[in-house]
C-alpha cells in the first residue's frame, strides 16, 4: 500500500492546470483575482483534528485542489478563459511536544503550469474531553503562492477548529479570519504583466499592490484506513474551494 501511495504522489505531483490571468486589470478586477487566488489557494488543514501522537507522529500526503476560477474570465481584457484552476500539493506532518503539530506544505514547480506555491500550518490542541471523542484546536497558517511571476499572494489566518472522532471516522469544521497581501506585475500586451505599466500608482519593482482581508469557515471529514487516510474539505470563503487529501498517518 505504501509503495503504491509513493507512486500516486509522484504520478499527479506535476499535474497542475495552466493559469493565465486576463490583462489590463482595474482596482475592482485585482480585487476579484486577490480574493478568488489569494484566499482560495491558502493553506487547508485537511487532516484528522487529533495530535499527530507527539514527537514521533508523521503525516505525509498529496492533495488536489480546485478553484472555481471562472469569473477570472470576465476580468480585464477577457483575454483568458480557465473555468477552473486545479493543482496538487505535497505536505509534510510532524507531531511536537504538548500536543502542537506543525504542517509544511508546497505546489510542485513545472516550467509548463508555472506555479509555485509554500505554506505551513501550525496546529494546537488545546482541548481533549475525557469522557467524548471531542477536541478544541487553534492553527495559525501562511502561504505564498506565485503565478507566471504576474501574481505573488502572501496569506495569513488564524482559525479555531473542533473536531469530532468516532473509529475510523473524524468529522472537523472551524472558522476565522485571512489576510491575503497581493502583487500584480505590470507589463505591455504580449508579457506577463496583467496591469498597464504607466499607472501612477507602481512601485518600483513595477509592481501593484493589494490587501484584503476576509472571513474564513470550512468543515472537513477524515475516513481511515490503518496508516493510510482520505480527507475531503470544503473552504467557505467569498466563494467555495474544494479539496481532497490521500495520505499516511505514521
Amino acid at each position: 500500500m505504501k509503495n503504491h501511495l509513493l507512486i500516486f504522489f509522484i504520478l499527479f505531483s506535476a499535474q497542475a492546470l495552466c493559469l493565465q490571468l486576463p490583462q489590463s486589470l482595474d482596482e475592482s478586477d485585482r480585487k476579484e483575482v486577490t480574493r478568488i487566488l489569494g484566499f482560495g489557494t491558502s493553506s487547508k488543514l485537511l487532516t484528522n483534528p487529533f495530535p499527530l501522537g507527539g514527537y514521533s507522529g508523521v503525516e505525509l500526503g498529496l492533495s488536489m485542489e480546485t478553484i472555481d476560477t471562472s469569473s477570472i474570465a470576465r476580468l480585464g481584457d477577457k483575454s483568458q478563459d480557465t473555468k477552473e484552476f486545479t493543482y496538487p500539493r505535497l505536505s509534510l506532518g510532524k507531531g511536537l511536544y504538548n500536543d502542537v503539530d506543525l504542517f509544511f506544505s508546497f505546489v510542485p514547480y513545472s516550467d509548463s503550469t508555472r506555479v509555485a506555491e509554500f505554506g505551513g500550518i501550525l496546529k494546537w490542541c488545546f482541548y481533549q474531553a475525557e469522557f467524548l471523542p471531542l477536541s478544541l484546536s487553534f492553527i495559525v497558517h501562511g502561504s505564498d503562492i506565485n503565478i507566471n511571476d504576474s501574481f505573488v499572494s502572501e496569506t495569513i489566518g488564524g482559525e479555531f477548529v473542533a473536531g469530532i472522532n468516532v473509529d475510523n471516522f473524524s468529522l472537523y469544521f472551524g472558522g476565522g479570519r485571512l489576510q491575503s497581501d497581493a502583487r500584480f506585475l505590470a507589463g505591455d500586451s504580449g508579457t506577463d504583466g496583467v496591469i498597464d505599466s504607466t499607472d501612477s500608482n507602481l512601485d518600483k519593482e513595477n509592481l501593484m499592490q493589494q490587501r484584503l482581508r476576509t472571513a474564513h469557515t470550512f468543515i472537513g471529514f477524515t475516513f481511515h484506513f490503518s496508516e493510510v487516510f482520505l480527507a475531503v474539505q470544503l473552504d467557505r470563503y467569498r466563494d467555495p474551494v474544494y479539496s481532497a487529501k490521500l495520505g499516511l498517518r505514521l
